[in-house]
């Protein structure tokens, strides 16, 4: 049984009550407040009858930023992919990029 979830950096956890303690079933004598899974739903003894209980149901996503960031991570992996096709037929388009990319770390270096 999952005793807590927590929520971290681009992470959001949303729940209802805490969950209840599981019992074993004992079908041969059941006793008040005795809890089983019967299928996929679970039970409690009320000491008569056995009635369903429903459950809280917790949540696990990522947040907006996280969202937005890996929609930003796709795209750009699919214009480098795209980019990379065309410098694969362009071997002009390859030797431009490369001196662009040596270019722009000879600025980079000039302004720190």
């Amino acid at each position: 049984m999952i005793g807590q979830i927590s929520g971290g950096s681009g992470i959001e956890v949303s729940y209802g009550a805490p969950a209840l303690p599981y019992v074993p079933p004992n079908s041969n004598n059941p006793i008040q407040g005795m809890l089983r899974i019967h299928n996929t739903t679970l039970q409690v003894f009320i000491g008569t009858d056995w009635i369903s209980v429903s459950l809280p149901q917790t949540q696990v996503s990522v947040n907006s930023d996280t969202r937005e960031l890996l929609e930003w991570a796709r795209e750009k992996r699919k214009r480098e992919a795209e980019l990379e096709a065309l410098m694969q037929q362009h071997p002009g388009l390859r030797d431009l990029h490369d001196r662009f990319e040596i270019f722009r770390a000879l600025c980079e270096k000039e302004t720190v």
